[in-house]
């Protein structure tokens, strides 16, 4: 599995040797930044430049592929004036799940509060309805399910700081967060894998646990 911490360390340094002092922030998301990474795990990073045009990604593309496994790198990539235009909704959990390793990401984002916290969580509990109900008249896929845990994750760290909690970055932090119905869904993300026999005998199950807590949550979130 990549090391992560050498691996930004040369992915600074590329993006400092392409882009010189048009970088203006550098940093790590995702499954490498909570420390749950898997041999599967793509390395989601985040670039801010002075501005981005096609042949900026055409050289940022070319300098990711240059780096040890960086055909897995990607994630977020943004001009200074988009970064500041970017929906306020967003930023929390945007701001919450980076890591920085170069610059400073609070001078780049406008300022967002507690009502814009709530919209997110909001929106993201209507795309994930929306799309379970989708997933299942069309598809019923355990890819499909899956993602559908995954998002139920992220809008759970939503819901827990909207109750007075601390923000949990990781999947363990969440869980002593967590009771009932909540910690139910969590479980089923966390143990996917070792669930998979489960899962086959009985998928309906898991469609409705997650369905069911979902159309709570958009009630409480109202």
């Amino acid at each position: 599995m990549v090391n992560i911490a050498l691996w930004m360390k040369d992915f600074t340094q590329a993006m400092l040797d392409v882009f010189g002092e048009r970088v203006l922030f550098l940093g790590l998301q995702g499954s490498y930044r909570r420390g749950e990474a898997t041999e599967e795990s793509d390395i989601d990073v985040v670039a801010v430049l002075d501005e981005v045009r096609l042949e900026d990604l055409k050289r940022y593309r070319e300098a990711l592929r240059g780096l040890p496994e960086g055909e897995k790198a990607g994630g977020f990539i943004s001009g200074r004036h988009e970064m500041l235009a970017w929906p306020r909704h967003e930023l929390f959990q945007f701001r919450q799940d980076t890591r920085a390793y170069y610059g400073d990401l609070d001078s780049l984002l406008p300022g967002f509060g507690e009502e814009d916290i709530r919209l997110s969580a909001r929106i993201g509990a209507a795309t994930l309805y929306h799309g379970l109900c989708h997933g299942y008249v069309r598809s019923q896929g355990a890819d499909t399910l899956y993602s559908s845990y995954k998002s139920a994750f992220f809008l759970l760290q939503l819901m827990c700081v909207l109750r007075g909690m601390p923000y949990a970055s990781t999947r363990a932090e969440l869980s002593t967060l967590l009771e009932g119905g909540d910690l139910k869904v969590l479980d089923v993300f966390i143990h996917w894998q070792s669930l998979e026999s489960d899962r086959a005998a009985r998928p309906d199950f898991y469609w409705k646990l997650l369905l069911d807590w979902c159309g709570r949550a958009l009630a409480q979130l109202a």
